[in-house]
């Protein structure tokens, strides 16, 4: 699944690259910068994603994907100074808490199946 996953978009991109590419090819500065960011930060961002995929529990992996939007807010407003409106700011002090919740005790994700299966275990499932 990671294969159709990651190669359908890399099938797609020429065809977007030659309907929008043109002042990707304007100077060569552009170029150059268009090559960098193909080459080095998705061609091993797809790499390590699919290898990733095959190596983590499933349930690591959603964790993850779902805390990505929130650290990719954080990281723009402090390296690239983007600015996050209030409401931004207050959806993620509210999402942040209950992907908390998706982990274990010890810190490790779960499943919510898992976590039913412990807490009835324990006796302190809650319905």
């Amino acid at each position: 699944m990671p294969g159709i996953v990651l190669r359908t978009p890399q099938a797609l991109s020429p065809a977007v690259g030659l309907a929008t590419g043109a002042p990707l090819l304007s100077s060569w500065s552009d170029t150059a910068v268009g090559a960098y960011m193909a080459l080095v930060p998705m061609f091993i961002g797809y790499v390590l994603f699919g290898w990733g995929l095959a190596h983590v529990p499933a349930s690591t992996a959603t964790t993850l994907s779902l805390l990505e939007p929130a650290v990719a807010a954080v990281l723009a407003v402090l390296v690239v100074g983007e600015r996050l409106p209030l409401l931004g700011w207050h959806r993620l002090g509210r999402r942040l808490p209950h992907r908390a919740h998706d982990t274990d005790p010890d810190g490790s994700p779960t499943s919510s199946g898992h976590h039913r299966a412990q807490h009835q275990r324990r006796g302190t499932l809650r319905v």
